[in-house]
């Protein structure tokens, strides 16, 4: 089974290129930091997650921000950005705008939380579970439950 991934390669390749045109430096990739880029500007280091879209137009801009991107963003709140950019391979005229985290929360709202779901399967179509990592919690029902009560004290006014 052939494996289908994602690459936000081009994005973080074109928000490097235009945060440079705009003052920022040393701009590179984070790892395990909770946002994408990590920039220099005035002396200032940034934190700055990208959220993109490869639609050629469009009137919106939609997507999700993890949790531990929002925590990291309200614990840096000084040096933390959200950058949206829109374009593709195809599209030369690409969109950009950047956004404190004070400003980018009015545009956030909170909906339901997510579990993530990884089954193995083998050649011969057999299930298993993977070997999660030891950053993962395992779903269980004390946890959803838990998780449940929590979320109905967050989603004032709707009925659950």
């Amino acid at each position: 089974m052939a494996k289908k991934t994602v690459s936000d390669l081009l994005s973080k390749q074109r928000c490097k290129k235009w945060l440079e045109s705009t003052g920022f430096d040393d701009v590179k990739s984070a790892k395990n930091e909770s946002c994408d880029l990590r920039a220099k500007k005035d002396g200032k280091d940034y934190y700055i997650e990208i959220k993109y879209s490869s639609k050629e137009k469009g009137e919106d801009f939609f997507g999700t921000v993890m949790l531990t991107e929002m925590h990291k963003a309200i614990e840096n709140k000084s040096n933390y950005l959200f950058l949206i950019c829109r374009g593709n391979d195809k599209i030369d005229n690409w969109f950009f705008k950047l956004f404190t985290v004070e400003d980018f929360l009015k545009y956030c709202t909170l909906t339901t939380p997510i579990f993530h779901y990884r089954i193995h399967q083998t050649e011969s179509q057999e299930l298993s579970v993977p070997n999660f990592g030891k950053k993962s919690t395992l779903a269980s029902e004390e946890l959803i439950n838990e998780m449940w009560q929590d979320f109905k004290k967050w989603k004032t006014g709707c009925k659950l």
